[in-house]
């Protein structure tokens, strides 16, 4: 089955990751030319994703998602966020230091690669 796609990051020039629906979880390592399909572990909708690094990551989505990756997605794990409301987008500014946003105005910040 196909799910719709709402976020994509590429974390150099060849390589790459999108989240949408059902917990969708896409990577590429040509640019775009292939995408391959990860195991998120979550069938809920994915609306955001970052890389601070090819290693580590973070992915959020409905119910206060949030999965984290420090090996390139080969696993993601589930973090605990605190709250229940969607949230749509993640983003790394620096090694380990994570913001997500979400629906009711709602701000999560963490400092540990993902958790908030």
């Amino acid at each position: 089955a196909t799910f719709p796609l709402w976020g994509v990051t590429f974390i150099d020039a060849t390589t790459g990751v999108a989240v949408g629906g059902n917990g969708t979880i896409l990577r590429t390592a040509d640019g775009g030319a292939t995408w391959v399909s990860q195991t998120s572990g979550v069938t809920i909708p994915l609306n955001g994703v970052s890389f601070s690094d090819a290693n580590t990551g973070a992915v959020v989505g409905e119910d206060g998602a949030i999965l984290r990756t420090t090996n390139g997605g080969a696993t993601w794990v589930s973090q605990i966020s605190g709250t229940t409301y969607v949230l749509n987008r993640v983003s790394f500014s620096g090694a380990n230091a994570v913001t997500a946003v979400g629906s009711v105005g709602r701000i999560l910040r963490g400092t540990d690669g993902g958790g908030m």
